[in-house]
This record gives structure tokens, C-alpha cells and sequence, in this order.
């Protein structure tokens, strides 16, 4: 398992490898967690959602549009880094 992460280098990697086989109890814990299914590592997990940030931005965004639309005042930018940001809160309106 810890040979599977090259974040760290060879010999905290080893030393790590070393304490788990010494210590029964842990390494039977890591060995259950790791045949465990818990698809941790699946890339097709849901990702989480901010509705209530979500409501409270979207009629901040339809009234830059408007103004944007309506007075063309420059809020581009603005409503540019708000859509980015309801994508990263994962909003419906992004």
C-alpha cells in the first residue's frame, strides 16, 4: 500500500513499510482498510454541492447581468469570477 504513493521519497517510504510489518495489530488494520470497498479512490464520486450559497448567489448574478445588460456598466469580470465560483460550489446555474 504505501508503494502505491510516490509523494514520499524511498527511505521514509521504507521506514514507513518497516514500523507496519513490526506492528501486527496495524498492519491487520491496514490490510482491512485496504480490501475494504469503499471506492475512495473512484473518480466517479458525486461531488458536493452549496445549495444555500448556491440561492443566495444566483440573484446577485441575474442582477449583474441585468446591469451589465440593461446600463453597460463593465461587470464582465465580475460575473466571470461568479460563475467561477458557482462552479466550484458546484451550483446548478454554473
Amino acid at each position: 500500500m504505501v508503494e502505491q504513493y510516490q509523494i514520499i521519497n524511498q527511505r521514509v517510504q521504507k521506514d514507513i513499510t518497516t514500523i507496519i510489518e513490526r506492528d501486527a495489530m496495524l498492519k491487520g488494520e491496514i490490510t482491512q482498510l485496504s480490501n475494504s470497498k469503499c471506492d475512495c479512490g473512484n473518480d466517479n464520486t458525486t461531488g458536493w454541492n452549496f445549495p444555500v450559497l448556491c440561492v443566495i448567489l444566483f440573484p446577485v448574478l441575474i442582477f449583474l447581468y441585468y446591469m451589465w445588460g440593461y446600463f453597460h456598466f463593465d461587470f464582465l469580470n465580475l460575473i466571470t469570477a461568479l460563475l467561477d465560483v458557482g462552479a466550484k460550489l458546484n451550483c446548478f446555474w454554473a
